[in-house]
């Protein structure tokens, strides 16, 4: 028979596995585990799972076992607990009590409350030496379980942080897409990061749900503000160079974000060329991009380009033409145009790329995709970018079925 031993000092006290929301931790001033349920939802899920689970405190043995019982007429497992001296009790709960708990979930809050109280876990064939001032947690039958502690680096993190701020750790990517909270796993992304995220503000413990998880949703903002004001030049360059929609990060849109660091802005400026089309709308998205050189505009051009602008307008019913937004010549590599603002108090430019003059068709689409940047401060990838050239779109179907 294969063991999971859970052994630390200190006598456990009954109550610590038969009253809800009862815990005390008096040997960690930050403990992991304070819902005062975990305990608990471990003996029912080892139960479930057919698995056993006996408590020693000290060398006094507290087992558990399950009997049917009912409740309105519904079928449940009752737990009951048989005392050092053979009395029997009936616990306030069932086995329903973390039914949507997954082993490894079951795992952790074992692992937390051994690390709380400066103990140690381990796997053994033989029987497990008992002390007279210890608390020893024997669980068997429940292969999963000890599955879960040969992966126990993958829920707790074993690592060094990069990066420290107030309420985040940033640690080198750990080869899982986990995120962390003071070291545990508490949720995970649909995508690999380019870091492993450790959260560790006072904030997030009140965010924890049921099963002590975080969703991907809800710690996002607080990554977005890291990497967006962090002054780390090789964080930002790990990241942001990584082929486009490769990583999680990649996911944030930074529209909210009022201000970059600059090293996030020397960052992108190195890596949008060649061209990333990523990188581009983050560069349009944040109104960060060095300016382009603009070039001579022969008067032929300029009159393709006052020419272009007036088709724009007479078909879409805009006025284009009348807007003060300038609109240079460059050499842009990799890129037909780009709209350039040093800064919230400097006004927008346009820049077309010198080939696009000599492709009238691709002048317009330019053009018009850069007037919509520009006039209304309307981002790439985003849906009032959509909505906007749908808009378009519509207008433009209703004049030809006039026509017609």
């Amino acid at each position: 028979m294969t063991y999971l031993v859970f052994q630390n000092p200190g006598r456990i006290e009954p109550g610590a596995f038969t009253i809800i929301g009862a815990h005390a931790k008096p040997n960690s001033s930050n403990p992991i585990g304070h819902f005062g349920t975990g305990l608990k939802i471990a003996i029912a899920q080892v139960l479930a799972n057919n698995g056993k689970i006996t408590i020693w405190s000290g060398l006094q043995s507290y087992r558990f076992h399950t009997k049917a019982g009912t409740f309105r007429g519904e079928p449940m497992e009752e737990i009951y607990c048989t005392y050092p001296d053979g009395k029997v009790q009936l616990l306030g709960f069932t086995t329903a009590l973390g039914k949507n708990w997954e082993p490894w979930m079951v795992f952790r809050e074992l692992e937390s409350n051994v690390r709380d109280e400066d103990g140690q876990s381990f796997v053994t064939d033989s029987r497990v030496d008992r002390t007279s001032d210890s608390t020893t947690i024997v669980v068997s039958g429940w292969p999963e379980l000890i599955d879960a502690f040969g992966d126990r680096n993958k829920y707790f993190l074993n690592t060094g942080p990069l990066l420290v701020t107030d309420d985040l750790e940033i640690h080198p990517y750990n080869g899982h897409p986990y995120f962390y909270y003071h070291g545990i796993k508490v949720g995970e992304f649909s995508i690999k990061p380019s870091f492993t995220y450790n959260f560790t503000g006072s904030y997030w413990k009140n965010m924890l749900t049921e099963d002590r998880t975080l969703s991907a949703f809800v710690i996002t903002p607080a990554i977005e503000r890291f990497l967006a004001t962090t002054d780390n030049y090789e964080i930002q360059k790990t990241w942001l160079g990584k082929p486009v929609n490769s990583v999680t990060e990649h996911s944030i849109s930074f529209a909210l974000i009022n201000e970059l660091s600059p090293a996030f802005i020397k960052a992108v400026n190195e890596l949008t060329s060649p061209k990333n089309e990523w990188l581009e709308a983050i560069s349009r998205i944040t109104g960060y991009l060095d300016r382009p050189k603009a070039l001579l505009m022969t008067s032929g051009e300029k009159a393709l380009l006052d020419a272009t602008i007036n088709r724009i307008d007479l078909a879409l019913g805009t006025n284009f033409a009348e807007s003060k937004i300038p609109i240079h010549r460059a050499s842009l590599i990799g890129k037909y145009g780009v709209c350039y603002r040093a800064n919230e108090n400097q006004p927008t430019e346009i820049f077309i790329d010198a080939e696009v003059f000599n492709q009238p068709n691709k002048l317009l689409s330019t053009l018009l995709e850069e007037l919509i940047h520009g006039q209304f401060n309307i981002g790439d990838y985003t849906r009032e970018f959509q909505d906007k050239l749908l808009d378009y779109i519509e207008l433009l179907i209703g004049k030809l079925a006039a026509a017609n």
